[in-house]
């Protein structure tokens, strides 16, 4: 907290000097008077210009040569706002005042105003002032209201009971230290950061034994939770209550065995054909392309329609048709072609090769597809060229 610098005016300082001539070595603060009124404090100063109130619940004591700490309250439901306060004597006399222009605080009709300040004094006579023996305090603190609260003791932290202390850091590293490794406290750590041992409850370890027959299980210093592994059977046995000796303690652990034990009804080594999971799919299966329960395989590509050549087609899955081929479009005419397989259906698009005789109106005049000629079985091209002209197409349809 930085000290506001108080000004001692004459009537101060002559009381001050008057109290030591008296042998009574200390003049008395009795009150803070407050102002909203900014002024100039200098030592002529002998009043507080527009003061409000004098507030007479006060404490204070001396911090250094030259500063002393002073604590004020008001409860009262007055509205003001504070920017010079002064430090008045019984005999009225105004010890000290100090100013500034801006706002010190502002006290409102429904709120307490306590004033808690560090004042440095223009000269050091802090050890000559003494404060009125005004016996007022802040509320004991709770969880709800904020007040005055003592610090435990160690011996109160580490008992828990009290209600009305606050620990301190050093209060709770004595709890910790009085916990630490105590029976309902905390546990500690070693040096490498792990629990002790002696701070772990007891654990139960399994042991696994491999043995060969139901005699040498039985034989075991086994303890409850123990598994022995037979290998004349090819199972494991867990025990389950003491007394390894008994062979009703032991109880078997059913685990699957690692053998499959069929495949579609057939059993042992199995060597699996399509036929063993449905079937290969047929041509019919592959173009309606709706039926589950089947293996498509290469033979099932193979059994599709199809025709493989310069000019060709194939069905595929689904039953989409892909068709080919080449044809000679006439010189300036029309050319039917015709497809190598109809389409059951639709002929989806045919697109045709832009090729060229060579003439000299060749590159401006390729056959092209008549849109409205495209059938199931056929289409036509037109071409303009002077000359015939060989061309491939591609077909798309269903």
């Amino acid at each position: 907290m930085t000290a506001l610098p108080l000004v001692i005016t004459d009537g101060g300082r002559l009381a001050i000097i008057n109290a030591a001539a008296a042998g009574t070595d200390a003049v008395r603060v009795v009150s803070v008077g407050v102002t909203a009124a900014s002024f100039v404090a200098t030592h002529e100063t002998g009043e507080l210009p527009g003061e409000i109130k004098r507030l007479t619940a006060l404490g204070g004591g001396i911090t250094a040569q030259d500063t002393i700490h002073v604590t004020a309250r008001d409860d009262g439901g007055d509205d003001y706002t504070v920017r010079a306060f002064g430090l008045f004597l019984a005999d009225g006399t105004l010890l000290a005042a100090y100013s500034q222009a801006a706002a010190i605080f502002e006290k409102t009709a429904l709120s307490s105003l306590v004033l808690d300040l560090n004042i440095k004094l223009s000269d050091a006579v802090a050890g000559t002032i003494s404060f009125g023996d005004v016996a007022f305090t802040d509320p004991l603190a709770t969880a709800s209201v904020a007040g005055i609260v003592r610090f435990s003791s160690n011996a109160e932290a580490i008992a828990g009971t009290v209600t009305n202390r606050a620990i301190t850091p050093a209060n709770l590293t004595a709890v910790i230290a009085d916990r630490r490794g105590a029976a309902n406290g905390l546990a500690s750590l070693d040096s490498s950061g792990k629990i002790p041992s002696g701070q772990l409850p007891a654990l139960a370890i399994t042991d696994t034994f491999p043995v060969s027959s139901q005699s040498q299980m039985l034989a075991l210093d086994a303890q409850v939770g123990d598994i022995a592994i037979r290998s004349d059977v090819s199972r494991s046995y867990i025990l389950r209550t003491a007394g390894a000796g008994t062979l009703a303690n032991w109880s078997e652990l059913k685990t699957p065995t690692d053998t499959v034990l069929s495949v579609n009804g057939r059993t042992g080594a199995v060597n699996l054909v399509p036929v063993d999971i449905g079937g290969s799919a047929t041509a019919a299966q592959m173009i309606a392309a709706t039926t589950n329960g089947v293996v498509v395989t290469p033979a099932s590509f193979g059994a599709l329609d199809h025709s493989h050549g310069q000019t060709g087609y194939q069905v595929m899955p689904g039953g989409l048709i892909l068709q080919w081929g080449r044809f000679t479009a006439s010189a300036n005419g029309s050319t039917n072609v015709t497809f190598p397989l109809e389409f059951p259906n639709a002929c989806y698009a045919v697109t045709v090769s832009g090729a060229y005789a060579g003439g000299v109106d060749s590159k401006d005049n390729p056959p092209g597809v008549v849109a409205s000629s495209i059938s199931g079985a056929s289409f036509s091209v037109y071409s303009a060229d002077d000359d015939i002209v060989v061309c491939c197409f591609q077909a798309i349809g269903k």
